[in-house]
């Protein structure tokens, strides 16, 4: 079984001294699965590239340069909406938004929304969403016990309120009881 290494400065490396992803690489106990590890390092590359020409698309120009057996590159980004996760935006095909089902989350979704159709306008007309992945999802489906846990069963179904998307999504589903009920 291979053991994935800590990616050491490697990541940030990428950002700010121009080292190509493809030294990066390491493969996985997975049949077909690589990985390039993140680390600590990358905390530096929001600061570091602050004042660079072209910041924004430093990930695509790497992802360019990298030849390999892949069919799909997958980007983990932060919870924020900083330089790292606007460099996969202006890379990405597509999108797949996980949110959590708390209320807090929708102002989180609503400004994401908001940073990719400013994305689309500047860096990649491309980049779509794929969907939207509710996590942490609170069901509504009181049992006999009085327990309000879903069984997968019990989730009925509605579109996704986006309007590129044809996903579906819980339609019983509680956001965190919108917020006790003060929504």
């Amino acid at each position: 079984m291979a053991r994935v290494k800590d990616g050491g400065r490697g990541l940030l490396d990428v950002f700010t001294d121009g080292l190509a992803l493809a030294g990066l690489v390491q493969p996985t106990s997975a049949d077909g699965v690589d990985v390039i590890p993140s680390s600590t390092w990358l905390v530096g590359a929001e600061k570091a590239l602050a004042g660079e020409v072209g910041a924004e698309t430093i990930l695509r120009r790497r992802l360019a340069a990298l030849k390999g057996p892949w069919q799909y590159i997958l980007i983990d980004c932060p919870p924020a909406l900083g330089l790292l996760t606007v460099n996969a935006l202006a890379a990405a095909q597509e999108v797949l938004v996980t949110v959590e089902s708390h209320v807090m989350a929708l102002s989180g979704l609503a400004r994401l929304l908001e940073t990719l159709e400013v994305i689309k306008e500047r860096l990649n007309p491309d980049v779509k969403i794929a969907g939207i992945l509710a996590c942490r999802v609170e069901c509504e489906n009181p049992s006999r016990s009085g327990s309000r846990r879903a069984t997968p069963k019990a989730v009925r179904f509605t579109p996704v309120p986006y309007p590129d998307s044809g996903k579906r999504a819980p339609r019983r589903m509680s956001l965190v009881r919108a917020a006790d009920h003060s929504l």
